[in-house]
């Protein structure tokens, strides 16, 4: 991105910058050199403690060298990792250990160390065993992995309108793996994409058994922000429609702000082109993203969805209820549906209600269910 922003020749000397900063803060015995990109590795002798200070020297030094030097459009800024060698180990093997610890680093928010300890050992082991488990899952059909639906109620009348499909898998020895666990695996190792198919195949097959007569009732899908640069995603997807002869209108594709803040060019494509097969598409958390407005407008949302965070504390919480508030209107100005997210009590219900909010889910309503006991609810 900063050779994006300012050119290849700043951005190569911004490198030999920082790597004469990082051989001046560093013990005179390290050896240092520059790993690839701008990823640079610093090996020195000492057990982790030693090694975490001379990485969080090297931050602090980095971060001071990017204040002065960085320009205005350009953020930059600096993460490390770091793992001590152990018996038989290859180099490649510390590298990978420091690697996935300077990941981790990055993901806790930037410009911070992070130690490649037995936490993220374990960590990594069982994300290592998620996705094997999860390719074995996939590759044999495996029941294990299935998809819930849960309601989305019209607030006025009491009755649920659409439904949302979410993904859940019970694993016969890990047992019940949460969403946000197996996902994240699946997007960090690449299983997102042939994931996202099986379970968009299973709503759909779920969707068979809940339609019914009611042909208004609308499915919604989440999307990840992989699956929308993945050049196949947009046609993978209206494929299985036709095949199950689902019109486009009736699944819409709820995306969060993360997955179009990158604003790069096959995500754009992407959301065009569903725009342009009839998919609606609703923001999904919205309120918790830095342009929340600019997105909004950016593209022709069918609904905006407000994040759990805000309905949780409208009862005590005068800013969430200003804020909520303030989405409601917005989508009603903008006439686009509203669905508030989260409601766990009455009391969450009540505020919703008198806020003028015309859609909401929640456990209080609705717990995710299979699409048989979906399609009772729906004969009720």
């Amino acid at each position: 991105m900063f050779n994006d922003t300012l050119g290849h020749i700043a951005g190569d000397e911004l490198l030999r910058t920082l790597a004469q900063r990082i051989q001046a803060v560093t013990p005179a015995d390290a050896i240092t050199g520059r790993f690839g990109g701008d990823e640079f590795v610093v090996v020195v002798s000492g057990d982790l403690a030693v090694g975490g200070a001379v990485a969080t020297e090297v931050v602090r030094a980095i971060d001071e060298q990017l204040k002065a030097d960085a320009a205005p459009t350009a953020r930059v800024t600096c993460s490390a990792g770091v793992a001590t060698a152990e018996t038989g180990d290859s180099a490649m093997e510390l590298i990978h250990r420091a690697d996935l610890a300077m990941y981790q680093a990055k993901s806790a928010g930037r410009n911070r160390v992070n130690l490649h300890d037995a936490t993220l050992a374990s960590s990594r082991r069982r994300e290592q065993r998620i996705k094997v488990e999860l390719e074995r899952a996939l590759e044999s059909n495996d029941s294990s992995i299935e998809v819930l639906f849960q309601p989305i109620y019209d607030m006025t009348r009491g009755v649920p309108i659409a439904c949302e499909a979410l993904a859940r898998w019970n694993h016969p020895q890990l047992g019940a793996i949460a969403p946000t666990e197996f996902i994240g695996v699946a997007e960090r190792t690449g299983i997102i994409h042939s994931l996202g198919r099986q379970l968009f195949r299973c709503a759909l097959l779920g969707r068979r058994v809940w339609q019914g007569s009611a042909s208004a009732f609308t499915l919604n899908i989440n999307v990840s922000p992989l699956q929308l640069r993945h050049d196949d995603f947009v046609a993978d997807l209206v494929g299985v429609l036709k095949e199950f002869d689902v019109s486009p209108t009736q699944v819409a594709c709820e995306i969060t702000e993360t997955a179009l803040l990158a604003d790069d060019d096959r995500t754009k494509a992407a959301v065009h082109s569903l725009i342009d097969h009839g998919l609606p598409l609703v923001l999904d958390d919205f309120g918790t993203g830095y342009a929340s407005l600019a997105t909004l407008t950016r593209y022709p949302f069918a609904g905006v969805k407000i994040d759990r965070r805000f309905v949780r504390d409208l009862a005590t919480n005068t800013q969430a209820r200003a804020i909520v508030r303030s989405v409601v209107t917005l989508a009603s100005d903008l006439r686009v549906g509203c669905t508030a997210e989260g409601v766990e009590q009455q009391s969450d219900f009540d505020a919703l209600r008198e806020l003028g909010c015309p859609m909401a889910q929640g456990q209080w309503l609705s717990e995710p269910m299979s699409a048989v006991r979906l399609r009772r609810l729906r004969c009720v």
